[in-house]
């Protein structure tokens, strides 16, 4: 049977209708797809599976650029993506190509039968089988939504992390902490593994390491990191418990993300001081703390859509001392706590340059971040509404005194956009 699609994006489209839910939690229906999907009698590579609320993807970025470094070959997935769905299935470093996305998803297609399963489901299966047919060494993969029910827990990791627990998607993983711990604890297996990325671990992942047996190597017991003068000091522990250290310009990417993908690999065994010292500075992704001077304005890119995400960047830019207060553009999802990030990036900011995402149903519109400004009392002079995200950005251009950073962040939708308008469209 010929594929049912030529092109990626036609099956894009046809895979977001689908199935009637664009989320619907469950193992069930992608387990039994990639039962068909995959080939059993293959030698497992390595997996290390990364969950936890923020600074996912730096982790996975920074384990995959080690571990390449090392020479090994190595497949990682994240997810969303900015430009393009590619980005989110990369095998050593670089993106999948749009035929490999073609074969994977007609693979998929077939396996699956009569089974409707959702546009990330066939996202997280194409990513697997991928990887199996390129027979990398090491896989790397991010968690989506929660853990305990998502797409990725199909897979039984070697080792997993979690980076830290915030509230954010609440309406799916409850509206504690200890709730939501509990859902990104569904990632570990008995007798496993577990790096912890924050000092702060709520008691219901400390639960389930005590009842499932595992070992833990967690952020300010086992693990530490600190930054000063331009550098950072990590010290973890090694395959046998005993200190490693290691000391290094400070990287591009957070901090915690960084010192968790460390402590994963000194716990493999997979160590190399000097290597890493030489490498880590030089790690960069995307729309994280990502800074682009276009023109005559210098631009500071985050991803940062969450409360959590929005403390970290203001709180980066106050210790980095960054030319703050700065004027930001600002779009966000409706369905995030949209006062608090605001509340919690009102100190660094100046301007407010607001726009809705054009085309993207989940997007707040222009209303509803002019309501959640006006909530935290910021002035409506300081506050500039537009109808578009290019509007938004010749406008923050405007605003600008003498060497301001224009803040981009909301969304990875907000810099997509951003970019988008600034330097046209990337595929």
């Amino acid at each position: 049977m010929s594929p049912r699609f030529a092109d990626v994006d036609s099956w894009l489209h046809w895979q977001e209708t689908l199935h009637p839910n664009l989320i619907d939690l469950g193992l069930g229906r992608v387990g039994a797809v990639a039962r068909c999907l995959l080939n059993p009698a293959l030698k497992k590579p390595l997996t290390i599976t990364v969950g936890g609320t923020n600074g996912k993807g730096s982790c996975v970025t920074a384990l995959s650029v080690l571990l390449q470094a090392l020479g090994r070959s190595v497949g990682s997935f994240t997810s969303p993506h900015i430009h393009r769905y590619n980005e989110r299935i990369r095998i050593n470093n670089k993106d999948v190509s749009d035929a490999d996305l073609c074969a994977a998803f007609a693979a998929i297609d077939a396996a699956r039968g009569d089974i409707s399963i959702t546009y990330f489901e066939f996202n997280a299966l194409a990513a697997l089988w991928l990887f199996e047919r390129a027979q990398i060494d090491v896989r790397v993969l991010e968690v989506g939504l929660g853990g305990r029910l998502d797409a990725v827990n199909i897979v039984d990791a070697d080792i997993a992390v979690i980076t830290n627990i915030a509230l954010d998607h609440i309406e799916w993983l409850g509206d504690t902490r200890e709730k939501i711990g509990f859902e990104k604890a569904g990632i570990l297996r008995a007798h496993g593994k577990l790096v912890y990325g924050e000092i702060d671990m709520p008691a219901s992942i400390r639960t389930q390491l005590l009842a499932l047996e595992c070992e833990c190597r967690k952020m300010g017991s086992e693990l530490f990191v600190s930054q000063k003068d331009g550098r950072l000091v990590w010290q973890g522990k090694d395959k046998n418990g005993a200190d490693l250290y290691l000391n290094m310009l400070q990287p591009a990417l957070p901090a915690p993300s960084v010192a968790a993908a460390l402590q994963v690999l000194a716990w493999l065994g997979l160590w190399d001081e000097v290597l890493f010292a030489k490498t880590i500075p030089m790690i960069f992704l995307e729309g994280r703390f990502e800074r682009v001077q276009y023109g005559a304005h210098h631009y500071l890119f985050d991803v940062a859509h969450n409360v959590a995400g929005a403390q970290f960047v203001a709180g980066h830019l106050q210790e980095q001392k960054e030319a703050v207060p700065c004027v930001a553009v600002f779009s966000a999802m409706a369905d995030k706590d949209l006062v608090e990030i605001v509340r919690s990036l009102k100190a660094i900011v100046r301007v407010w340059c607001i726009a809705p995402l054009t085309g993207n149903p989940r997007a707040a519109t222009l209303a509803q971040l002019s309501e959640a400004l006006v909530l935290t009392g910021v002035d409506s002079e300081h506050v500039q509404a537009s109808a578009d995200i290019s509007s938004a950005v010749r406008e923050a251009q405007g605003f600008v005194k003498n060497s301001e950073v224009i803040l981009v962040c909301g969304s990875f939708f907000t810099v997509g956009a951003v970019k988008k308008a600034l330097f046209g469209d990337t595929n």
